[in-house]
């Protein structure tokens, strides 16, 4: 019976070791997906989402279509967040018609534009301004928002370079220095435009891994990464939209992407985190 049993381990050994070899490895672990529950009294819901799409014969991707601009106000609608930045908005009356799509009670701030896309911030139970925050770079929104009852928050909403590292690093890393000595009660948000999952090599967006690992790691040390964990924001499964959070300011009841939202072309998942103070 020993050595019955004994030949049977080793086949088993055999199996996966030839499995293994074949290139189908072990079981990846994927987290569950976030389910977005009851909203706590006195929280405050912030939203990120890249509302372009993959595009026809553009490198990187097109702006929000015209006839995305009502799914995408429904949405907003469904989510309910009280702040939330949208990156590829494109230029001229589009983030009047979503607000118009929105109805009463939301306010907006648009971004200088880059190319034929804007940033734009909506915002609803509270007040909303524009900062002049950083004007070296148009890729970044910074607004100060006032929730009824409760205390400011400023937010920096940020669409950072699909191209270069290099200028990701420059101006993600301005951005979180200038935030961390302006003010606590800070939020750092938007397409970031890495994926440092290690185990997804082939999948990252960028022409220098080591300097994308270089500004998340100094994000992270002023900043709480409040989706980390939480699976990936865009196609093909990478992890590109982040919500970064000052403590102890504010603390992370729950976040994560919110799947099955995407419309025709859209390529990313909006991201969303309920804050408590």
């Amino acid at each position: 019976m020993r050595a019955r049993g004994a030949l049977l381990e080793l086949a088993l050994f055999v199996a996966a070791a030839l499995l293994f070899a074949l290139g189908f490895g072990l079981p990846e672990f994927t987290p569950p997906a976030f389910e977005l529950g009851p909203r706590a009294p006195g929280d405050v819901r912030v939203m990120t989402w890249n509302v372009g799409g993959s595009g026809s014969g553009d490198e990187w991707g097109g702006p929000l279509r015209d006839e995305h601009v009502a799914h995408v106000a429904e949405v907003l609608r469904e989510l309910d967040p009280d702040l939330c930045f949208l990156q590829e908005v494109r230029m001229g009356l589009q983030a009047e018609h979503l607000l118009t799509a929105l109805g009463p009670g939301w306010q907006m701030e648009v971004s200088g534009s880059t190319g034929n896309r804007r940033l734009v911030a909506f915002a609803q139970r509270g007040s909303l301004r524009s900062l002049d925050f950083d004007d070296r770079s148009r890729r970044a929104l910074t607004v100060r928002y006032e929730p009824n009852g409760g205390a400011p928050i400023t937010a920096v909403g940020l669409h950072a370079d699909a191209a270069s590292a290099q200028r990701r690093n420059e101006d993600i890393g301005a951005l979180a220095t200038a935030l961390v000595d302006r003010a606590g009660d800070t939020i750092l948000l938007g397409d970031f435009n890495f994926d440092l999952d290690l185990g997804k090599r082939r999948d990252l967006f960028t022409d220098d891994e080591y300097l994308d690992v270089e500004t998340y790691n100094f994000i992270a040390t002023r900043f709480l990464d409040a989706t980390l964990g939480t699976g990936s924001t865009a196609e093909p499964d990478r992890r590109l939209d982040y919500i970064f959070v000052r403590q102890p300011a504010f603390e992370v009841r729950t976040a994560g992407p919110i799947k099955n939202r995407r419309f025709g072309d859209m390529d990313h998942d909006p991201v969303l985190a309920d804050l408590t103070r």
